[in-house]
């Protein structure tokens, strides 16, 4: 029996599909790519006093290890992982020095927090670096949350800047499970225990 051209082409093309399918070609399955903030909620405190002095807030600056918008989880004393399918939505700097900004505002310190692209004139200024920002794995059956901030506060209303306040704050936080979603929400809660911290020291460094 002979085969027109269009039914020998239907029966290669079913013969590759069966191929595929037997090397597991077609049943591969990469998982979703997940995407997280590093987001908190400020406590509501006072009106920001009218008179107060203004707080810029500088763009926030990462360790090289923490460059890319990837999660990293510590293996070993000496080696680390970065994870492509659970990412943050943008560079996690920028998302810390948004939420630094916000709880600052929040706090009552201050008349008005204004990030760099702002023209106001401003009396302090924030600088942020995230020194750690990782998923401790070291001991499996105890995952933890890792987060490192270094905060420097500057006076400048005088003709150079000068720095008033600077501090590393670190928190280590266990995690119920050891999921991206877990860790994410290690981080948060680290965030917020951290800028609580920092509310604290700036107000008694601003109020001398």
């Amino acid at each position: 029996m002979t085969l027109s051209p269009s039914k020998l082409a239907a029966v290669f093309v079913l013969g590759l599909t069966l191929v595929a399918a037997g090397c597991g070609v077609l049943r591969r399955e990469y998982p979703e790519r997940q995407q997280f903030v590093l987001e908190v909620t400020p406590p509501q405190t006072s009106d920001p006093p009218v008179d107060g002095p203004v707080l810029g807030v500088s763009r926030f600056r990462t360790s090289p290890l923490l460059s890319e918008t990837s999660f990293v989880y510590r293996t070993g004393d000496q080696t680390f992982e970065s994870d492509f399918y659970n990412v943050f939505w943008t560079p996690p700097a920028a998302m810390v020095a948004n939420e630094t900004g916000r709880w600052l505002r929040a706090s009552g310190i201050f008349s008005d927090v204004v990030d760099p692209t702002s023209l106001t004139p401003r009396d302090y200024a924030l600088e942020g670096t995230i020194a750690e920002l990782y998923g401790d794995y070291r001991n499996p059956g105890q995952p933890a949350a890792v987060m490192g901030l270094r905060f420097a506060l500057m006076d400048v209303q005088g003709k150079e800047p000068k720095v008033v306040f600077h501090k590393d704050y670190s928190v280590s936080r266990p995690i119920a499970a050891g999921t991206p979603s877990a860790l994410a929400a290690g981080w948060n809660a680290e965030l917020g225990e951290i800028l609580a911290a920092l509310e604290t020291d700036v107000r008694a460094t601003v109020r001398r």
